[in-house]
């Protein structure tokens, strides 16, 4: 039932035009304020997608491997422990079967390295809540694989990876977009 959600648009294409839309609840309960074509939404997990996207430009010039150790790109070793002969690899990350798991954080404040999740006296190692311990091969949503990935973004590109996403993905596709809820 469309009336219960709080607010969401969708728009349809055929042939890059434009063939069907509709927009419901709304944007600002407070306000009475309904939701309609230019209303800005916080996308979530969608930007993994775009995140993706970045990774398979970054494939297709060369700079990464989807099947190259992560610990390549991320200047430290990251293995899961319990099994530390497998690499991790960008592929791994990508589909949710690195054997790395959320734990109950899963983003750090900026001034501390992503080893804090994964090194045991790190302030977020959580007594080692990021890692699987059962079969390797089993898919786990996980969303710290994607921060993982935005790490790699930004040290192959030494751009930020919100800077990068709205120069090589937004832009290219006319979306007006950011990841950083100010802006």
């Amino acid at each position: 039932n469309f009336e219960q959600v709080p607010g969401f648009g969708v728009i349809a294409f055929k042939d890059g035009k434009e063939v069907y839309s509709y927009f419901g609840g709304q944007r600002n309960i407070e306000k009475n304020l309904p939701v309609t074509k230019d209303t800005r939404f916080r996308v979530a997990s969608v930007s993994k997608m775009f995140t993706v996207f970045s990774i398979m430009q970054l494939v297709e010039q060369g700079k990464i491997n989807l099947d190259e150790d992560v610990s390549k790109y991320l200047g430290f070793q990251l293995r899961n422990p319990n099994f530390p002969d497998e690499k991790i690899t960008v592929r791994m990350l990508a589909s949710h079967t690195s054997t790395l798991r959320d734990g109950s954080t899963y983003i750090l404040p900026q001034d501390l390295s992503l080893e804090e999740f994964f090194k045991p006296n790190g302030k977020f190692f959580e007594d080692g809540a990021h890692f699987a311990d059962k079969d390797k091969n089993f898919f786990k949503y996980s969303n710290i694989n994607y921060g993982i990935l935005g790490t790699i973004i930004e040290k192959v590109t030494g751009e930020r990876f919100d800077i990068y996403q709205k120069n090589h993905i937004f832009k290219d596709l006319d979306i007006k977009a950011d990841y950083v809820v100010g802006n």
